[in-house]
């Protein structure tokens, strides 16, 4: 299943012409292949890759045969197929409100993307739109109670500023605690800032030292600059290298382009 906790928006952001397209290519194979296996759909219960594999062709190489297999298997019930039809659904004209009851569908037997999906649509919504925090909540919940790494960060934004929910700091730290535990650049960094100052958590500058370099690690552009900043000027926790810190600013600095837009 394509990875959706990164904080690298969905559907394949930032991938190459060359890439996509090889990825067309893969999905057109897999296809092909549980077609050639099982003819039918009568009886047969999809695999997510198939799934995934038939919502890519029809969005990115307008694949009609591929769009209503998968509308097929969405008026089964089937969550994956439900969550990646609304998911083609957001892309065309008129149907976005068929994509958010496919998503409340889906979430509601336990997607977490398609939850996650339906708490965006309810804070972040088009113009026209209303928006909805506290709805939005509800959805972002089912959707972290589901490992979504970034619906957790979102929980603990909202808790932070009071957004749909009242604002609880302790309740901030526990969700970006969640968020951070599942690989979450973003939030580890956060949390990293919260422990240094003691918002939410107990402060523990040996913890954000640790969570800041973690956050560094995974490419987050923020944490990249900050740790730099940190080992330029030395303190008790690390010592002075400007060295590493121009390597670190460097980074930083070739990173900010090609990943901040994957960031809200």
């Amino acid at each position: 299943m394509i990875d959706r906790n990164t904080t690298l928006p969905y559907p394949y952001a930032s991938l190459g012409t060359s890439r996509m397209l090889c990825r067309i290519a893969l999905a057109s194979a897999c296809l092909l292949m549980a077609t050639a296996c099982k003819p039918g759909d009568d009886g047969h219960v999809p695999t997510s890759a198939e799934i995934e594999s038939a919502e890519m062709l029809a969005q990115h190489a307008g694949n009609t045969d591929a769009e209503k297999r998968l509308k097929r298997w969405a008026d089964r019930g089937l969550p994956v197929a439900q969550r990646e039809l609304g998911l083609l659904y957001l892309t065309k004209a008129g149907k976005r409100g068929d994509a958010m009851a496919l998503f409340e569908s889906a979430g509601s037997a336990g997607d977490g993307e398609a939850a996650y999906q339906r708490g965006e649509s309810l804070l972040r919504p088009l113009v026209g739109e209303t928006r909805d925090p506290a709805r939005a909540w509800r959805w972002y919940r089912v959707a972290a109670e589901h490992g979504h790494a970034v619906a957790a960060l979102n929980l603990a934004r909202m808790a932070k500023n009071g957004d749909g929910v009242p604002v609880d700091a302790k309740l901030a730290g526990q969700w970006l605690t969640f968020a951070s535990d599942r690989g979450n650049a973003q939030a580890m960094f956060l949390l990293s800032n919260a422990y240094m100052t003691g918002d939410g958590v107990p402060r523990n500058p040996l913890m954000a030292r640790r969570l800041l370099e973690m956050s560094a690690d995974k490419d987050y552009p923020v944490a990249i600059q900050a740790l730099a900043q940190a080992v330029q000027g030395g303190d008790l926790l690390i010592p002075k290298d400007d060295l590493r810190a121009d390597h670190l600013l460097k980074e930083a600095t070739e990173e900010r382009p090609n990943r901040w837009a994957g960031y809200k």
